[in-house]
């Protein structure tokens, strides 16, 4: 077995009398070569041709920030590019997408607003004209998140003042 890209084999197991083996301890991000050589009381054979394991696919994502639509006092629609998978996945995973938002001046603190959206598009709803609000995405595959794109701004929009309303 070699851990990639290392040129270095090492032994994994001796004295296999299967023709199966079950490599444990693997990483999830790594990537690994195994090769079999059949060891007799005569010698030993040429490796086999290796096989390699590819670590799980990570989405690529784009770092664009998102682009903001359909501006209302309390919603925006969210769009951003799609995330792709490297060319070497061998199955294709669905992609889902994550909106973290974040109020400034809360500087560093995201949370989820939403979660597994299937599409590149969001209607974001409830916000409150009078706040900032900071919007970025992620995507997500096989329980595996990118790094977040740029965060896009929505600035506080101008609404009619409103009277406080009191009982008489």
């Amino acid at each position: 077995m070699k851990t990639l890209p290392s040129s270095h084999w090492e032994p994994l197991a001796r004295n296999v009398h299967d023709t199966s083996y079950l490599v444990k301890g693997l990483r999830s991000d790594k990537e690994y070569q195994f090769r079999i050589k059949a060891l007799t009381d005569f010698g030993n054979s040429e490796p086999s041709l290796p096989v390699t394991v590819y670590r799980k696919s990570v989405p690529f994502f784009p770092r664009y920030e998102p682009i903001l639509t359909n501006l209302n006092p309390d919603s925006v629609v969210l769009s951003w590019q799609p995330a792709t998978l490297p060319s070497h996945t061998t199955h294709m995973p669905s992609v889902t997408y994550r909106i973290e938002i974040q109020d400034p001046p809360e500087r560093g603190h995201w949370r989820t607003y939403a979660s597994n959206v299937p599409k590149t598009s969001y209607h974001v709803t409830n916000l409150r004209p009078d706040r900032d609000y900071l919007f970025r995405i992620r995507a997500e595959a096989d329980n595996i998140m990118t790094e977040p794109s740029m965060p896009v701004y929505l600035q506080r929009r101008a609404c009619p003042p409103r009277m406080p309303h009191e009982e008489p």
